[in-house]
């Protein structure tokens, strides 16, 4: 069995569910399952990066009307929901009206504008040695950092409150497990090891197989601070771990539904 990681760094919905997309619509041959890792759909805007074509690209009318009801949805105060909301439509009006590129043509035909040189990425042959996974900087946590860590592992072990899915969230998972099935694929949800209580989810589409790494009472190994980067990621040893577990739940799942 093959499998491909088409994630990125930093990727949430609906960036992730309008890549999800792209990639169906090219009609993947022998495609038999795609693993949605289960994060809430993200409204924030880093101020930093609203005119980088990472934030832009992915604003359609589907996907940004999406984050546009998310936010209607969301507690937040006015001031900053009309930040948001303008936020993620100036790069969609900007996709349709193409803005700027006429400029950047000309600044690049008179010379006024230099062309970037080409990013330096890692080779081909690079990347394949490490199976296109990039780990974190091996440090260990200590002090303060390490002590934040331990004391919300241990308010997770006391109690882990469900969180139930808003109808905004849930109607948009089900659009995406529609179309994956609609692809011939068997769609599976996950939830990854967090400290994160919001991501606990409940109330998620029925009839789709759910992964669930979230209980340090259950993983233990995945919430030890020696297999952790931060609060959110692990490590890299605490990603081979993950990744054991992961395959090993995955041979039960298709030992169910072969």
């Amino acid at each position: 069995m093959h499998s491909f990681n088409f994630g990125h760094d930093a990727m949430w919905p609906p960036e992730s569910y309008y890549m999800l997309r792209k990639l169906l619509a090219l009609h993947p041959r022998h495609l038999r399952w795609v693993f949605i890792d289960c994060t809430a759909v993200h409204t924030a805007v880093d101020e930093r990066l609203v005119f980088t074509k990472r934030f832009a690209y992915w604003h359609d009318l589907r996907h940004t009307a999406l984050v546009w009801r998310t936010i209607a949805a969301e507690p937040l105060p006015w001031s900053d929901r009309v930040r948001r909301w303008t936020a993620h439509g100036a790069p969609l009006l900007r996709n349709w009206t193409n803005t700027g590129a006429g400029a950047e043509f000309l600044g690049l035909q008179l010379g006024t504008i230099k062309r970037k040189k080409p990013l330096q990425e890692m080779s081909h042959r690079a990347w394949a040695a490490v199976e296109g996974y990039e780990p974190e900087p091996d440090v260990a946590m200590t002090g303060d950092t390490l002590a934040d860590f331990q004391a919300a592992v241990a308010d997770f072990r006391a109690d882990l409150p469900p969180q139930p899915i808003g109808p905004v969230f849930r109607q948009a998972l089900e659009e995406v497990i529609a179309e994956v099935r609609a692809a011939g694929a068997q769609p599976v949800l996950i939830l990854t090891p967090t400290l994160k209580e919001k991501e606990n989810f409940t109330g998620l589409p029925e009839g789709v197989p759910v992964l669930r790494f979230q209980d340090p009472n259950e993983f233990p190994e995945l919430f030890d601070p020696a297999h952790c980067y931060d609060n959110e990621h692990l490590n890299h040893a605490g990603v081979q771990i993950f990744t054991d577990l992961l395959a090993s739940r995955f041979a039960d799942l298709l030992k169910e539904h072969p």
